[in-house]
Order: C-alpha cells, then sequence, then structure tokens
C-alpha cells in the first residue's frame, strides 16, 4: 500500500485485488515496495468490468481518455482541460486536510491531559482534607494524653511538696 502512495487500505475499499496467477505476481514479488504496473486487458475490458455507480476523483496530473469519436488516447488532465476550455483543476486539498487533523487531534490530546490533570488535582484536595482530618484527630489525642499527664504530674506534685 505505501508503494502505491495510498495511506488506506485499498484492499478494504475493493480498489484492489489479490492476484494469484504466478505470471502476474512473480515480478512484483522480486521487487516488493516499486510499484508495477500491468493491463490486463484492453480499457474498454476494463471499463466493462467496472461497477456503474463507481466513480474516483482524478489527481490533477492524473491521465485521462478524451472521447471525440476519435480511437481513444490518453491526455493529461490540464491537457483536456484545455482542449474543453476548462479552468486549471483544483488544487490539492490533502496538505491542509492533514493540517486539519494534527490540529483536531492536538486540541483533543490538550482536552484529553486537562482532565487528567483536574482528576489527579481533585484526587490531591481529597487527600490534603483526609490528611488534616487525621491530623487533627491525632493532635486533639495528643493533647488529651498532655493534660491527663499534665494532671496527674500536679497531683504527684502536690503531694510531693506536703
Amino acid at each position: 500500500m505505501e508503494a502505491w502512495g495510498s495511506d488506506s487500505n485499498l484492499f478494504a475499499q475493493k480498489t484492489a485485488e489479490l492476484v494469484t496467477d504466478a505470471a502476474l505476481s512473480a515480478e512484483p514479488l522480486a521487487h516488493p515496495g516499486t510499484v508495477i504496473k500491468r493491463l490486463r486487458g484492453t480499457v474498454a475490458e476494463q471499463i466493462a468490468a467496472l461497477p456503474p455507480d463507481v466513480t474516483r476523483p482524478r489527481k490533477a496530473n492524473e491521465v485521462e481518455p478524451i472521447d471525440r469519436g476519435q480511437p481513444t488516447r490518453a491526455v493529461k488532465t490540464s491537457t483536456r482541460a484545455k482542449i474543453l476550455g476548462r479552468s486549471k483543476p483544483r488544487p490539492d486539498r490533502a496538505a491542509l486536510i492533514s493540517a486539519e487533523k494534527a490540529l483536531e487531534y492536538a486540541m483533543s490530546a490538550h482536552v484529553t491531559e486537562q482532565k487528567k490533570l483536574k482528576n489527579r488535582q481533585a484526587a490531591l484536595e481529597r487527600e490534603k482534607r483526609d490528611m488534616d482530618r487525621n491530623n487533627r484527630q491525632r493532635i486533639e489525642t495528643l493533647e488529651d494524653d498532655r493534660a491527663r499527664a499534665e494532671a496527674a504530674y500536679g497531683k504527684v506534685m502536690k503531694a510531693w511538696q506536703r
């Protein structure tokens, strides 16, 4: 898929199919990662084999046939546009789409990180409340112990002074 410049699975989209013919698959298997194009049948046979509702956008410099009642010949899209009096082909949006996806991902990651930080902050606040409560209880207990020890010492001192 990478050799064809595709970032999606062409087999899942049914635009590519597994070649089981050993003669057709010998050269591609000998040169992995290299695009090897072989026509299988005539152009008319290939077009007839397409489903009637399948259309795909053409790339800016992709070859497409021109039908003027003459034998079929291939011409670049930009030349076809000039012949038919059309303007230049639409610019490629791939870079814009990629930038938008990157921005969307970054914004989503930022929101996720903010949520994680809020959760950590809430956990720390709960931990601080628990620690403060435990320390207050411990200090109260220790103050009570100190008061009892002071009272007992006071009694012993009074008895000793007599």
